[in-house]
């Protein structure tokens, strides 16, 4: 499964958009980690975390229409919505 993650995008619960970069190797999970980078509405990052919390209830995996379609909103209302989200 995680291999499977690897050069696909993704939207955070809270609306970011982040693309899979790579999952690292190990034998257990709990030792495993997904590398990615954050890509929209903020500025863009390199990322690190445990395997076990990408999760889909945290992470939708996006079709490359839905990512253009969030690409095109308008990036300071995004920020705002996402800054609202993670508030809550």
């Amino acid at each position: 499964m995680s291999n499977s993650l690897a050069n696909k995008f993704y939207r955070h619960k809270h609306g970011g958009l982040d693309i899979v970069l790579r999952v690292s190797d190990g034998n257990i999970d709990e030792n495993r980690t997904v590398k990615y980078m954050h890509l929209y509405p903020f500025t863009t990052a390199l990322y690190e975390r445990p395997l076990m919390e990408w999760t889909p209830d945290r992470y939708e995996e996006l079709t490359l229409q839905q990512v253009q379609e969030l690409v095109a909103s308008d990036p300071v209302v995004l920020r705002e919505r996402i800054t609202q989200n993670r508030n809550k």
